[in-house]
């Protein structure tokens, strides 16, 4: 018996790169350092956020900011993200730089053990995707955290990328 096959239908998904404008009162065209992305991520009020929210500033190869995107919501103490969500919009956006971020809604900027170890985490991912992992800064009311700056990791002239 030969089965003849019929044309169908079918959806695909297709992934493309939206860039939505949003006013900030802040000049920040460039992130050099923790200080730049404290001051860029306090305009969108983000330490003020009452749950906890993951950040990804995507950065071109002069370090000038592509865009910003929340790759994670979550609740009062934690926000569930996955590495991948990371790099995603990096990859999509052509980013080769980037710098994570993320809030203390308890207004406490120190690092818990899940921050170094999700740290480690994306480094290691951004080596095998060639993206480069400029810093971890955890923000809060209080002030903020840089991981390069407290010498958890190296500055970008540093790394052997």
């Amino acid at each position: 018996m030969t089965s003849k096959l019929s044309p169908t239908s079918m959806r695909l998904r297709e992934c493309e790169v939206l860039y939505r404008a949003r006013t900030v009162d802040v000049c920040v065209r460039h992130i050099r350092c923790s200080e730049d992305a404290y001051r860029l991520l306090g305009a969108m009020q983000a330490p003020a956020r009452a749950t906890e929210s993951v950040w990804v500033l995507l950065l071109d190869a002069r370090a000038k900011l592509i865009g910003v995107h929340e790759c994670a919501r979550g609740g009062i103490t934690s926000a569930r993200v996955q590495v991948g969500d990371v790099f995603r919009a990096a990859l999509v956006a052509g980013a080769p730089s980037i710098l994570l971020a993320h809030n203390h809604p308890s207004g406490d900027c120190t690092p818990s053990p899940e921050d170094f170890a999700f740290t480690t985490a994306v480094r290691k991912a951004g080596q095998l995707l060639g993206v480069n992992v400029l810093d971890h800064v955890v923000i809060a009311c209080s002030g903020f955290y840089s991981f390069v700056d407290a010498g958890h990791m190296k500055p970008l002239q540093d790394q052997d990328v």
